[in-house]
C-alpha cells in the first residue's frame, strides 16, 4: 500500500524523522543525520504581488520587499520548529494553509511572496501576478529516506523518481 500526503518546508523532514514517512520529496536545507539524499532538482522562485500593489511604486521594489507584508505558507512540521523562508525577520506575514490560498492572497493584492516560478506561470502570463524582479532564487529539492530502505514499493520510488523528475525538469526548462 502507498500513501502520499503533501507537506510544507520542513514538514516533510519532520515526517520522516517521526517516522510518519519511508520516503520524502523535500526542500534541500537541513537534511537529517541518519537519513540518505539524493538531488532531484533546483526549483527557480520568482517574487510576485498583484500588478496594482504599492510595490511596484518604490524606485528599488526589490530594496524595499521587507516594507510590505509577505504572505506566507504554513510549514506543516509537528514536532520540529517550524520553519520561514525568503521572508525578513521584521516584515509581517499573514500565514495561509496552501499554495492555493498564497496565490489567491496575491491577486488579492494582500501581499507580495516568492513562489516557485512552475505555479505562477500561468498567473504571470495572464497579468493576475507581476514580477517584482526579473531575478530568480533556486531551492533545492532532494529525495530523501531512512538508512535502511526496505520494502519493494520505496525501491521502486528511489529508482524512477530521479528519473521522473530529470524529465519534468528539462520540460520546465530548469536545471
Amino acid at each position: 500500500d502507498i500513501r502520499i500526503s503533501g507537506e510544507v518546508l520542513g514538514g516533510a523532514w519532520d515526517a520522516l524523522d517521526s517516522g510518519r514517512a519511508d520516503l520524502a520529496i523535500a526542500p534541500g536545507f537541513a537534511p537529517l543525520p541518519g537519513f540518505h539524499t539524493q538531488p532531484l532538482d533546483r526549483v527557480p522562485f520568482v517574487l510576485v504581488a498583484a500588478p496594482a500593489h504599492p510595490i511596484f511604486a518604490e524606485a528599488d521594489p526589490l530594496g524595499a520587499r521587507e516594507n510590505y507584508r509577505a504572505i506566507a505558507v504554513a510549514d506543516t512540521s509537528r514536532e520540529r520548529a517550524p520553519r520561514s523562508v525568503r521572508i525578513g525577520k521584521r516584515q509581517p506575514r499573514p500565514t495561509v494553509s496552501s499554495f492555493a490560498a498564497k496565490i489567491a492572497a496575491l491577486e488579492a493584492g494582500l501581499g507580495i511572496g516568492s513562489m516557485p516560478e512552475a505555479l505562477v506561470r500561468t498567473h504571470l502570463a495572464q497579468g493576475t501576478l507581476k514580477a517584482v524582479s526579473d531575478e530568480s532564487e533556486f531551492s533545492d529539492v532532494v529525495l530523501a529516506w531512512p538508512s535502511n530502505p526496505s520494502g519493494r514499493a520505496r525501491q521502486w520510488f528511489l529508482h524512477a523518481l530521479p528519473d521522473y523528475f530529470r524529465e519534468l525538469s528539462a520540460r520546465c526548462g530548469h536545471v
